[in-house]
């Protein structure tokens, strides 16, 4: 069939080629539309149009694409310790549109194709002396040339510094003769007895008990920037040469010098070495015996009679019976007999080193302003007078309480048996040499080098005790006080009308009826009390608990400043603190924790 010559066209558009075309429409027909689109800006007669809009062949139509462009960015990040530098580069990016081809219709919506172009406006050039400036020496040139190549913005590792290599610290190795063990006493004075034997080891003289091993200084490092990083330093360790012992080979070995019980104390930073010479009594004290003070374990295989007196400043054991006695330690106390009337303390020296300490250390200050006003005034004196005399007139006029201060510390040394042997050197040289006209006998200033150094020695020693903690360990006691600085123990029936007194936790495995606890840590019972209601008092601090199986009517509890009497048998519960500082009680099965949470 023959197309109608007639036939009547709409107006359309196109785009060809990236090109805008117009097709007029026939006459009485509508003119084709365009739909303006973002990414291109479209000018009809040079007016911008945004919106739709009619058109035709005589209109003046201008197409300009919009761009966007992103500039090329450098980074050059440094690790906070120094030791690390990276480089990005993020590439300049391009964003172009072009008019999408589209066959002619009346309803044109202009349409766009992205185009994005990615490039690197630096050389490998500009790039390095971006890095010089930033400070940052010796580079890796291949990394940068890699980061380069990325262009993506990765991080790229391109410096790294050289960490100094660490110091080897100074060792000290125990050498405990072969066949022969040592238990060790850690720096809170606490004795691991799992790792302990129960026979006491010893030493010959002669015997070797520690070499130190030398340490190095580490090897310098450097930043990514050239700074130099020191290593630490190595960590050294001092080696005190107690009673029985000698430092040889320029300090760095220990030796025996008598026969006895090696006695090992690890500081942070430093080991004591002595050898304890032992006690074993095999038979009771009584007054065939007479009182046994013995500065150093005390093994009495026996029982201790009425009145009698048993101090020693080391580990204290006793297997017998022990009435109407005192028994007084510097260290632990283990009692496999019953305890009556009597008065048990371990640690009691404590309270006098923590009196002496102070008196030590001011004594420390005087000698070295003794030291140098003697220098002074033997200058101006060019030895027109004895030694003696002038430091007895400086002690006088200058240093008056000098003489107070050592008659202060003989006084507590000579009343207190257990003090450590260690003090007797220091108290020998005191009497002999400084203690009233004996002054005037010093022949030089090497007597008071002498005695600074023997205080220096004494009071590094006693600082060591300051933190020992002292347990006693007994089957029974009725009627008698017991005190320890560390633990007390109860591992028998437990105790009638006793005191205990406990810088750390009490634990009493079988009744506590009457008397009083006052513990510096948890109270652990398996009964409280009786059934007949007799006082019994229990004392923690606020932050600690009181655990028992049971507890009958009138024991006391004393938590903090929080007193809780009991009028009625209560079972299996741990007496505390609430959160409001008020006493409670929770359920609580021998052997667990408690359930106080770590906010309570």
């Amino acid at each position: 069939m023959q197309k109608n010559k007639n036939q009547t066209k709409p107006g359309l558009a196109a785009v060809e080629n990236g090109k805008l075309k117009i097709f007029d429409p026939s006459p009485g027909e509508q003119s084709a539309k365009i739909i303006a689109s973002e990414e291109i800006v479209l000018k009809i007669n040079g007016k911008q149009v945004d919106s739709e809009i009619e058109v035709n062949q005589n209109d003046t139509i201008e197409t300009v694409p919009k761009s966007e462009l992103t500039p090329a960015e450098i980074n050059i990040d440094v690790s906070k310790d120094k030791m690390a530098a990276y480089l990005e580069i993020k590439p300049e990016i391009k964003i172009t549109y072009a008019l999408k081809d589209q066959p002619p219709t009346p309803n044109l919506v202009l349409a766009t194709e992205q185009h994005t172009e990615l490039q690197i406006p630096y050389s490998i050039a500009d790039i390095l002396n971006l890095i010089k400036k930033k400070g940052i020496v010796q580079p890796d040139l291949q990394a940068v040339k890699e980061t380069l190549d990325f262009a993506g913005g990765k991080k790229v590792l391109i410096a790294s510094g050289t960490a100094p290599t660490p110091p080897l610290d100074e060792k000290v190795e125990i050498k405990i003769p072969s066949g022969k063990t040592a238990p060790l006493v850690k720096a809170d004075g606490r004795i691991d007895y799992r790792e302990s034997a129960s026979n006491i080891s010893s030493v010959d003289q002669g015997d070797i008990l520690a070499v130190k091993q030398p340490g190095a200084q580490g090897e310098l490092g450097r930043d990514v920037f050239g700074n130099i990083i020191k290593p630490n330093e190595p960590r050294t360790i001092s080696m005190q040469a107690g009673t029985g012992t000698e430092l040889i080979e320029d300090k760095t070995k220990v030796v025996a010098t008598k026969a006895g019980q090696p006695d090992i104390r690890a500081g942070k930073d430093s080991y004591y070495f002595a050898v304890q010479p032992n006690m074993v009594h095999k038979g009771s004290v009584s007054l065939d015996s007479g009182n046994i003070r013995f500065k150093g374990d005390v093994h009495i295989k026996g029982a201790i009679e009425q009145n009698m007196v048993v101090s020693g400043n080391g580990k204290v054991r006793v297997d017998g019976l022990i009435s109407s006695a005192t028994v007084t330690s510097g260290n632990h106390i283990t009692l496999n007999g019953h305890v009556l009337a009597s008065k048990i303390s371990a640690g009691a020296a404590i309270s006098s080193i923590s009196r002496i300490l102070p008196l030590l250390e001011h004594l420390e200050q005087l000698m070295s302003q003794l030291q140098m006003a003697l220098k002074q005034t033997f200058a101006q004196l060019k030895g027109q007078t004895s030694f003696g005399k002038v430091t007895a007139l400086l002690m006088e006029k200058r240093f008056p309480s000098f003489q107070s201060n050592i008659n202060n510390i003989l006084k507590i040394f000579s009343k207190d048996a257990s003090l450590p042997r260690e003090i007797e050197s220091l108290a020998a040289i005191l009497n002999q040499k400084f203690r009233g006209i004996k002054v005037l006998e010093l022949s030089g200033i090497d007597d008071i080098k002498e005695l600074s150094d023997a205080v220096h020695k004494t009071k590094t020693h006693l600082e060591f005790l300051t933190d020992n903690k002292a347990n006693i360990q007994l089957p029974y006691s009725l009627n008698s006080t017991i005190e320890a600085t560390g633990n007390a123990i109860i591992t028998g029936q437990g105790c009638i009308e006793t005191k205990i007194i406990a810088g750390g936790t009490v634990l009493v495995q079988g009744l506590f009826r009457g008397g009083s606890i006052e513990a510096g840590d948890n109270v652990t019972l398996t009964e409280a009390g009786s059934k007949t209601g007799v006082p019994t008092h229990i004392k923690v601090p606020a932050d600690k608990s009181v655990f028992f199986t049971k507890a009958y009517e009138n024991v006391t509890l004393e938590i903090g400043e929080q007193h809780y009497l009991i009028n009625e048998i209560k079972n299996h519960n741990e007496a505390r603190l609430d959160v409001y500082g008020v006493v409670e009680f929770v359920k609580w099965t021998p052997g667990k924790k408690s359930t106080r949470s770590k906010s309570d």
